[in-house]
């Protein structure tokens, strides 16, 4: 398994955070590919980085029409993470979101043992890191909390040229696009965009919450199991009541959003609703 890091700052109520964004490709070449195809659509070279905050020459509008096509192409390829740090501490920063990593991985192998009738301990978990040039300052923390795993391997610490590296690039928007989405739920105004509808028309959404629909299989979180009574599920089964859209809602607080800091009870209600995924029919 590899995983790709990359790192952007935010500010919650006037205090700085770092976020580290990971993807984890399911298929690596075909997100290279992907990526490459994004490039040649809209003429740049392959060598050129794709960042959420670029400083090139392009339009707004082909900046975001890249940034749009780069974040359709993440969905089909990464499993993604959120790494949400109150510090300006990068090396902290960077070992949480190793933890992150490392529990991804774990219950990646916990499933493929129970798909595969396999114990656990069988499965052999690895993982490649990779990271931007200056995702950290201090290595010897980074590498006490790599050797500290004992039930998944670390295969590689890999120091990447973000320019030539598909998934820098990917991470890089996926930070973006969360960062985006999360100060828009602290107030910031999002912008209108306009969309295709089922109908072959348009409807304009705010992009935060395009956002959250283009993730919203891609974050790592789980619907948590409903009760219901007899009474609800008779109901249910004769369509007389509707299913509730809690039964469809992932929390990815805790799993694929993880959050470290002294953050308000306030402030941790807006986060975990920033890490709330409605996984049911859109239409």
């Amino acid at each position: 398994m590899d995983a790709f890091l990359d790192e952007t700052w935010i500010e919650i109520n006037g205090r700085k955070a770092i976020i580290f964004a990971t993807v984890i490709p399911r298929d690596l070449g075909a997100a290279a590919a992907a990526l490459a195809a994004i490039k040649k659509k809209h003429g740049l070279t392959p060598t050129t980085e794709i960042k959420w905050s670029s400083k090139s020459a392009l339009s707004p509008q082909a900046k975001a029409a890249i940034k749009q096509d780069t974040l359709e192409a993440l969905t089909p390829h990464f499993a993604c993470l959120i790494c949400v740090t109150e510090d300006t501490d990068k090396t902290l920063a960077f070992t949480n979101a190793l933890r992150q990593v490392h529990d991804f991985v774990l219950a990646s192998g916990e499933r493929s043992s129970r798909r595969q009738s396999k114990p656990a301990e069988a499965i052999d978990l690895h993982v490649t890191i990779h990271h931007d040039e200056d995702a950290f300052q201090d290595r010897a923390p980074v590498l006490a909390e790599l050797t500290s795993w004992t039930d998944v391997t670390c295969s590689g610490l890999t120091r990447a040229n973000s320019a030539l590296t598909a998934g820098i690039q990917y991470a890089d928007i996926l930070g973006g696009t969360f960062s985006y989405a999360l100060r828009v739920k602290f107030g910031a105004q999002a912008k209108l965009v306009t969309v295709p509808d089922d109908y072959g028309g348009t409807e304009e959404w705010p992009l935060d919450q395009l956002f959250q629909v283009l993730l919203r299989w891609n974050v790592w979180g789980e619907v948590p199991p409903v009760e219901l009574t007899p009474e609800e599920e008779r109901r249910i089964e004769e369509g007389d009541i509707p299913w509730r859209e809690e039964f469809f809602t992932a929390k990815c607080l805790g799993k694929g959003v993880r959050v470290h800091g002294s953050f308000s009870s306030e402030e941790m209600a807006i986060l975990d609703e920033a890490a709330t995924y409605y996984r049911g029919c859109m239409h």
